[in-house]
């Protein structure tokens, strides 16, 4: 059990000063927040464990595979999208503000999980602002936009209680998610109808491009560090309370998400290239679709990640790759599958 002493104030209270505290780290207020929870609420671990794990990348490609076999392809694909984007956006913030996690600087926070990248944004509020508040837009139901937003709102709170997090990180999550998201939907009511048009070569083509752009805005923000390095002090923290070793300026996550953004476009280019289409089943039809392609998810994260823990450090071509074939499969691979076994509903 978590033991410190309540600290005679109420989370409210310790989360208003944080607009004042410095960027750089998690400040007073934001430490005391995290006490706070940690100290009076540890009934809340599993919880706040189970969000946390709705948050995690993983977790995400099992909801987008749902959206495009079983519910709305074109959902799917705005899906898998905003999330490559997103995701390569918060690696780039990261890199840019390279802040510390609370538990790096503060060992009164019980580090609940570990983690290894920098704090500021929180990834985990950033992607579950973007990918439930399109959830939330697309449905257009009021239990919808109240079911999506309390997600939101509890993912980002167990990255606080689980001290990985300050309060600020998961505020600026939420703002630069949301932001992301209006961004995505402007952008694709005024670009997409022409992109439909175009042929695969060219959306292959364009795809490929653009993917490269968020690796390296990542790289970028790396390279202007300049002859920073990570302090000590925060590793050997780190690794007192969990036993793992942090590597905050590694930018493999980038490469993923761009990856991700090209297999996904050239997969559905392709898709649609050969006119395939996934038509409605039956429910025992729909659940083999959905664990037919599932089990090809955690072949490529599983094989793919076998590979890169050999290759080690730099295996950011390995990342590419993963993330390329997630979205070949998801968008395209998976639903030939399907029509060769007789699940996709197309004849």
């Amino acid at each position: 059990m978590i033991g410190w002493p309540h600290p005679g104030t109420t989370f409210i209270a310790t989360i208003v000063p944080i607009l004042d505290e410095d960027m750089t780290s998690p400040g007073d207020a934001g430490l005391a927040a995290i006490h706070y929870l940690q100290a009076s609420f540890p009934w809340l671990l599993l919880p706040m464990l189970a969000f946390s794990v709705l948050g995690s990348p993983l977790t995400y490609f099992f909801f987008i595979a749902a959206l495009f076999w079983c519910c709305d392809v074109r959902l799917g694909l705005h899906a898998a999208l905003l999330l490559g984007i997103s995701a390569g956006i918060n690696d780039t913030l990261k890199m840019a503000f390279h802040t510390p996690r609370p538990y790096w600087v503060d060992p009164a926070v019980t580090a609940l999980v570990a983690e290894s990248s920098f704090g500021l944004p929180s990834a985990h509020a950033q992607l579950a602002a973007g990918f439930w508040g399109l959830i939330a837009v697309s449905l257009r139901r009021r239990w919808a936009r109240l079911a999506c937003g309390t997600l939101i709102f509890l993912i980002g709170v167990s990255r606080i209680f689980l001290g990985v997090h300050s309060p600020l990180d998961v505020v600026a999550g939420w703002v630069v998610g949301l932001a992301v998201l209006a961004a995505f939907l402007v952008a694709e009511k005024r670009v997409g109808p022409r992109l439909r048009t175009w042929p695969p070569s060219r959306t292959v083509a364009a795809a490929f491009l653009f993917s490269l752009l968020i690796p390296a805005a990542t790289m970028l923000a790396l390279a202007l560090q300049g002859d920073w390095q990570v302090p000590s002090s925060w590793a050997a923290a780190a690794y007192e309370q969990t036993g793992e070793l942090i590597d905050p300026r590694n930018p493999s996550g980038s490469f993923l998400s761009g990856g991700l953004v090209f297999g996904v476009a050239a997969g559905m280019a392709w898709l649609r290239a050969r006119n395939r289409t996934l038509g409605p089943v039956g429910r025992p039809l729909l659940l083999c679709r959905y664990l037919t392609g599932v089990a090809g998810v955690l072949a490529i994260w599983y094989g793919i990640g076998v590979l890169i823990a050999m290759a080690a450090d730099g295996a950011w071509a390995l990342w590419y790759v993963q993330g390329t074939l997630l979205g070949l499969w998801i968008a395209g691979g998976a639903p030939a599958v399907f029509s060769r076994l007789g699940l996709a509903g197309d004849h």
